[in-house]
């Protein structure tokens, strides 16, 4: 069966059911059959929801996938471990929103017997809402972790100065630690200029 996905059945889905989307040419040979014959597979993602079980050939063109932020890096976290999801993923330039998450990797403690996770930082233009950027993130992730949304704001990235800004809230999740952020940014870009402020939205 082959059927296009549009973003407004992929937030519907969201709500109401658990899924995985998973790259296509992921799937066994022997499953690939009971998909469909369709020869146009090269954005083609196998989608299984939790209450009928039923795997259902998705076709995506690049320009849905984009608007989607489908990349393969982003179907392929299913497998992702703790230790592999980076700490920061933002658009390369412009002004746009962000959020901070916590990571938790499920049934595992640090030493003290406290949850262990670490922040993530996520920011792209795509996102209408923080919670658009925080229920895309999590469509991705593998059953074994479990996230936290613990604030947002926004980020103004230039690349040609090398400066990040980070300030503003989240109407949804409230502000996030800016000085978080910050410390998660300078590790990445370490001939960046970061700062950050409360003012603003």
């Amino acid at each position: 069966m082959s059927i296009p996905l549009q973003s407004s059945l992929l937030d519907l889905l969201r709500h109401f059911c658990n899924f995985y989307l998973v790259p296509y040419d992921f799937i066994p040979d022997p499953v690939q059959p009971r998909i469909g014959q369709d020869q146009d597979l090269g954005q083609g993602v196998l989608f299984v929801t939790t209450l009928s079980l039923l795997p259902l050939h998705i076709r995506l063109n690049p320009v849905l996938a984009v608007n989607l932020h489908l990349t393969p890096n982003n179907l392929t976290n299913m497998s992702a471990t703790y230790d592999s999801i980076p700490s920061v993923e933002i658009d390369p330039q412009g002004t746009y929103k962000y959020i901070l998450i916590k990571l938790y990797e499920k049934n595992v403690k640090n030493e003290d017997g406290s949850e262990k996770f670490k922040y993530l930082v996520r920011g792209n233009a795509r996102g209408e809402f923080h919670s658009d950027i925080y229920d895309t993130f999590v469509a991705t992730l593998p059953e074994t972790l479990d996230t936290e949304c613990v604030g947002g704001g926004r980020i103004k990235h230039n690349p040609d100065e090398k400066k990040i800004h980070v300030y503003g809230y989240s109407q949804g999740f409230g502000k996030a630690d800016h000085a978080i952020t910050k410390q998660l940014l300078d590790e990445k870009y370490t001939d960046y200029t970061v700062d950050w402020s409360d003012e603003g939205y």
